[in-house]
């Protein structure tokens, strides 16, 4: 068993440490982060590290003590270490380690609703199910088997090793999962206070936080059914204590996301208003499966399935979890972003699947049984094998991002504390960057999800296009053209957000207009005037800034120059 979590560790860190290797004396220290949203989770840890600890501005300078309704739980786990590994050393060391301590949860967890077989099979059960959820969780997607089989797949990563978020969340979570097995189980009291832990850190992830406080609801809902009073009393206690040890994240979210800007606020951050109904397919099937096997177990063997009845207790509780978070939205009327529950639902419906199979099969057919855990372990095994090598599909990228090393450098060693660098151009990736790799922030960015008015994003935007020379009389066209960064920077829900393939729409329109109208009015105002509304000290530019622009911005100078980029050191107002 720890030979496997090893190998699950090893596998998961490989592109990381493997990736720097093939490009050597190229490598300038920018690591090889390509998982969604990377960058931003370690710009988050790097805040902590920079004495902010409520990370609620860490892209601008402005707006530190703002509030924020994601408090950086799952952020700490990474901070933590980095005080004495460092960042870069601490996020090599997660990507390790978690996977590795996921495993052995997970592979904890199922040998627990196992615990009526013989050790051999509930050892082997649980390797193969850890494997599976470990190293093949794509392995349910129809669309990546068929592209893996065709070579096509390209850089294909795998989910937990992406920082900070899923895994932490989800470690989390089964880790309340066993706790919550425990008290179900041995009714031990000490378990009570580690539940309620579990269940205030799961706050860090909103879809832990849905997914452990729905599951607990349920299993103390079945006990009462049971008349199992103590055991309900317990999961009930453990609940209230973690809403006490979190009182003050829930006063402040709550009185925070209520009135038109909580909604605004949580329409920013992927929530929507709505009452439709969503059917996961994977949960349909696996409850489908499971129900088959478990009436198949119950006619042909019902003395077995008793013996077994909170295992299948705690199927039928992962199964109701699956499509409560699928469907709440049906009577609330308000849903989060329901992909992101697939983090969860995915491992739960293999673990309902493989465990309901083995408590029916795996006696009746020990040799079948054996060849199908072989099959899921070589198949969870090539998938991560396949992952671990294929950082190899973008390394011409990777090199391409090392050419910010030297400018990451230069701002840690020689620019003060807190700088602020303005970006001439459209380049996300290097805002998101600099607050990721040194402690400088950024004049402008598309993070603004709490706490930074729309004006500032809107003055941003319009100084940026002067910076660029839009031509003002074709301001509409260049923004059209920009639609991704229109919708990027102003989006107020994720509908407006991710609707560029489908073409023009009102909203967008309104947009256009707004900041076509903004942009031509700043133009009689002066440049320089206008960077300093807010604080700037560097302008990163890709190409020289041209002499009429530099009489615009008088007294700043080159302190930085290089064939991809120039950094001048704006003159303070």
């Amino acid at each position: 068993m720890l030979l496997f979590a090893l190998v699950v560790g090893l596998l998961s860190v490989a592109p990381t440490v493997l990736a720097p290797l093939s490009i050597v004396s190229e490598y300038k220290g920018v690591q090889y982060l390509y998982l969604n949203d990377e960058t931003i989770y370690r710009a988050r840890i790097h805040e902590i590290l920079d004495g902010e600890p409520s990370v609620a501005s860490p892209f601008l300078f402005e707006y530190k003590d703002a509030k924020t309704v994601v408090p950086p739980i799952n952020e700490y786990f990474y901070a933590v270490p980095a005080y004495i590994f460092g960042l870069s050393g601490a996020i090599i060391f997660a990507k390790f380690f978690f996977p590795l301590v996921l495993f052995l949860l997970i592979y904890e967890f199922v040998t627990l609703l196992l615990i009526s077989l013989p050790s051999g099979t509930r050892r082997s059960t649980g390797i193969a199910v850890a494997l599976l959820v470990t190293l093949g969780y794509d392995l349910v997607d129809s669309g990546f088997i068929k592209a893996l089989l065709h070579g096509s797949v390209g850089t294909h990563l795998l989910l937990w090793t992406r920082v900070v978020n899923p895994i932490v969340g989800v470690m989390v979570g089964f880790a309340a999962l066993i706790a919550v097995w425990k008290i179900f189980t041995t009714k031990q009291k000490k378990f009570i206070v580690l539940l309620a832990l579990l269940m205030a850190l799961s706050v860090g992830y909103f879809f832990s936080f849905a997914v452990c406080y729905v599951f607990v609801g349920l299993m103390t809902l079945i006990s009462l059914v049971r008349k199992e009073f103590r055991v309900a009393g317990m999961l009930t206690l453990a609940g209230v204590l973690s809403v006490v040890i979190d009182i003050s994240y829930w006063y402040h979210s709550l009185t925070m996301l209520s009135g038109a800007e909580g909604k605004a606020a949580s329409l920013k951050n992927g929530m929507f208003f709505t009452h439709e109904l969503i059917i996961n397919k994977l949960v349909l099937v696996a409850t489908i499966v499971s129900l088959g096997i478990f009436l198949f177990g119950f006619f042909k063997a019902k003395k077995q399935v008793a013996e077994d009845i909170k295992s299948w207790l705690f199927i039928l509780g992962l199964l109701l979890t699956s499509w409560i978070v699928f469907a709440q939205q049906v009577l609330t009327g308000k849903e989060v972003w329901p992909d992101h529950f697939v983090q969860f639902t995915i491992p739960f419906m293999m673990i309902c699947g493989v465990v309901s199979a083995a408590l029916v099969f795996s006696a009746k057919f020990p040799k079948l049984w054996l060849t199908f855990l072989s099959l899921i372990v070589v198949a969870s095994v090539a998938v991560g094998t396949y992952s671990a090598g294929s950082y190899t599909h973008n390394r011409n990228d990777f090199i391409r991002v090392q050419s910010y090393g030297g400018l990451f450098s230069w701002l840690n060693t020689a620019a003060q504390n807190e700088c602020v660098v303005m970006v001439r151009e459209w380049n996300e990736e290097l805002e998101r960057m600099i607050p990721a790799y040194t402690h400088c922030n950024v004049y402008s960015t598309q993070y603004v999800y709490f706490g930074v008015p729309e004006e500032r994003t809107l003055h941003n935007f319009v100084l940026r296009m002067r910076l660029l020379g839009v031509d003002p009389l074709h301001a509409e066209e260049y923004l059209y053209a920009d639609e991704n960064d229109v919708r990027g920077y102003f989006f107020e829900n994720w509908g407006q957000l991710y609707m560029s393939a489908q073409g023009r729409d009102a909203w967008l329109d309104s947009k256009v207009s707004i900041i076509a109208n903004a942009y031509r009015a700043s133009l009689s105002m002066s440049l320089y005037e206008e960077i300093h509304k807010y604080r700037a000290d560097y302008l990163y530019s890709e190409e020289p800034l041209s002499k009429e622009m530099m009489k615009e911005l008088p007294d700043s100078t080159v302190i930085l120059s290089t064939p991809h980029y120039t950094l001048y050191k704006i003159s303070p107002r």
